[in-house]
This record gives C-alpha cells, sequence and structure tokens, in this order.
C-alpha cells in the first residue's frame, strides 16, 4: 500500500511505500518508534487532476515508479 503525508493544511509532503518499509526492513534499520517523516519521501512526483493520463505514464516511466498521487 501507500501512505501519502500532507500538513495540516493538506499538502502532499511525503509518500511512504510499502516498497520503502520493505527496504527499511531488509537494511536491518527498521525502528518502530521512527516517525513516518524520518523515512517517507519528501516532495514525491504528482501531477493536476487535469494532466493528461499520457503525461502522466509517461513520468511514472521515466521514473520508474509506480505510484502518482494526483
Amino acid at each position: 500500500g501507500v501512505v501519502l503525508v500532507v500538513d495540516s493544511r493538506k499538502r502532499l509532503e511525503g509518500i511512504l511505500t510499502d516498497g520503502d518499509v520493505r527496504h527499511i526492513v531488509a537494511l536491518g534499520s527498521y525502528n518502530p518508534d521512527r516517525s513516518i517523516s524520518d523515512v517517507m519521501t519528501r516532495n514525491p512526483k504528482h501531477l493536476a487532476s487535469d494532466t493528461a493520463a499520457y503525461d502522466a505514464l509517461d513520468l511514472m516511466e521515466h521514473h520508474q515508479i509506480t505510484v502518482l498521487p494526483i
């Protein structure tokens, strides 16, 4: 799954994916007391809702990402 992290004004600040969590565990750096803000990807790629689907897919392919907040 995916967790989108927003600030108090509902602006996107970061993203945490299940892949990120698996990576942290595999590195042996899992700590249940760490905050999401310590491990999330800050300023993730995202697009406006009026963006063409082709452009979204192109961005995802170019950056090799599978989640793109809209």
